[in-house]
């Protein structure tokens, strides 16, 4: 049961989103958990379906969550600049998704603020999330 309380800005981001021709990130998953402790972050039930085409999307990238997203080491990155997350459980039905603002590659992320909470905070980088996903309403 989905339901948009604290988190409009990365909803519609998951809403305009894409990850296979046709269906959006938020195609994906159901039961979504919004806590008001932080709000650029939801938690969500992944349906088996939901994580295999998460799995073949040629849009995001497969990977590994090392420090942070404690409980999520699976990780799928968008291949866009700001990107959507989306860490996975590694029993592949929950996920926790956010948007990171700072680049990933390394040896940046150690100096561009990508290991900070700030990365994924869209009050604080709201030029990035307009130009990204509103620029196409202009």
């Amino acid at each position: 049961m989905k339901n948009s309380q604290n988190t409009p800005l990365l909803e519609w981001a998951l809403k305009h989103t894409r990850v296979l021709k046709g269906l959006t990130v938020w195609d994906l998953f159901d039961d979504v958990e919004y806590f008001k402790e932080d709000p650029d972050r939801i938690w969500v039930h992944l349906p088996q379906i939901g994580y295999e085409l998460l799995d073949r999307s040629p849009l995001f990238k497969r990977g590994r969550n090392f420090f942070f997203h404690p409980g999520y080491p699976i990780s799928y990155r968008e291949k866009a600049h700001p990107s959507i997350q989306i860490s996975v459980s590694e029993d592949l039905q929950r996920a926790e998704i956010d948007i990171d603002f700072r680049k990933s590659w390394f040896p940046a992320c150690l100096f561009n603020g990508h290991l900070t909470k700030s990365n994924s905070l869209i009050a604080k980088n709201m030029k990035a999330y307009q130009e990204r996903w509103f620029k196409w309403l202009e």
